[in-house]
């Protein structure tokens, strides 16, 4: 088992993930990931499958709900191995047009795709292996991270070539983390269910959950802010899996 790290309100093993425990020591709810060791990254890779891991609360970015559907809210969970929580990542063009709609050419904008669709992945099976998709060969009903601009949150939607809210850029935090940044509106993904604590508030929140019946929380959706390499509430950490 890997080691248990401790901070100010929440426990995690790192760096490793295959299936999820949790046990009650003290009031204290324990979360331990097993074995399967993962590899950390600081740029998505096209073609490859992400589990984006926030560095605030130890939670995953996941589709809430239905998560076939579009206006699906986006959400941090603990990490279950369900396919809601594993992202293709898939590379946009290179140039394209900005918000201002002047074509530009820039970073590496990628489009993220959860691995929950109504479709079946084995309409890209050849020869009995399951290959994968391109952004030419997606589904007409493939639906793909977006942000909502009518009220700041991410998001589902059915999949756009030319739209900047589906497009995704990484940059790195010098800290071995990075922030993400929505091509559309230039903002980086926040972690709004993050609530920093002081030592007392852990404390007291640890006492009433164990004296007392604990109230399951609604996680509010992830939306985007102001890009700051500095908050710890827009740090990520792409785990390739």
């Amino acid at each position: 088992m890997s080691s248990i790290k401790l901070d100010s309100g929440s426990t995690f093993c790192s760096k490793s993930r295959n299936g999820h425990i949790s046990f009650m020591y003290f009031g204290i709810l324990i979360s331990c990931v097993l074995s399967i060791s993962v590899e950390a990254s600081f740029q998505f890779d096209s073609g490859k499958y992400f589990v984006i891991n926030s560095v605030a609360n130890k939670k995953v970015i996941t589709v809430s709900g239905s998560s076939f559907s579009r206006d699906s809210p986006i959400v941090t969970s603990l990490w279950t191995s369900t396919d809601s929580q594993k992202w293709l990542a898939l590379e946009a063009s290179s140039s394209g047009r900005s918000p201002n709609g002047r074509v530009v050419s820039g970073p590496q904008k990628f489009i993220l795709i959860s691995k929950t669709q109504k479709w079946s992945w084995d309409l890209f099976k050849v020869n009995g292996t399951v290959s994968l998709p391109t952004l030419e060969t997606l589904p007409e009903n493939t639906v793909v991270l977006s942000l909502d601009n009518s009220v700041g949150n991410l998001t589902q939607e059915m999949y756009d070539e030319e739209s900047s809210s589906q497009k995704w850029v990484t940059e790195d935090t010098d800290d071995d983390y990075v922030v993400i940044r929505n091509w559309g509106n230039q903002q980086c993904i926040k972690n709004f269910d993050y609530k920093p604590m002081n030592i007392f508030q852990v404390w007291s929140k640890r006492i009433r959950n164990f004296f007392g019946p604990h109230k399951k929380k609604t996680p509010y959706p992830l939306g985007t802010l102001t890009c700051s390499t500095k908050d710890i509430s827009q740090k990520w950490m792409l785990e390739l899996i």
